[in-house]
């Protein structure tokens, strides 16, 4: 499996992702299942952005993907799973910040 390094330019996933970090991609197939809270690294409007999976869409146009800024909360506008560069190997959403996302989404 091929490891890709990246340097983190912008702070949509702060506070577990500065500014400035290396993060390193492992590249996936299309068999890999992706899971809720994989950050992984795509392409979208001819830039990369690094955000993690909210939902996925497996039966419609081959995977349709559905991902999150960390900082910010807000859902980027879905893409296909084919726009994936890969999954970020050296960072992982904690539990408890999962927690405290999954609350934050049940009360709003």
């Amino acid at each position: 499996m091929a490891i890709i390094k990246y340097k983190i330019v912008s702070d949509s996933m702060t506070p577990l992702i500065p500014i400035g970090a290396e993060i390193f991609l492992e590249k996936i197939g299309e068999d890999r299942e992706l899971k809720r809270f994989d950050i992984v690294v795509f392409e979208q409007n001819k830039q990369l952005t690094c955000h993690y999976v909210w939902h996925q869409n497996k039966n419609f146009d081959k995977g349709t993907t559905f991902t999150r800024s960390l900082k910010y909360n807000v859902e980027d506008d879905p893409f296909n799973r084919d726009k994936i560069l890969g999954i970020v190997t050296n960072y992982k959403i904690g539990f408890f910040t999962k927690i405290k996302i999954l609350l934050r989404e049940k009360l709003a």
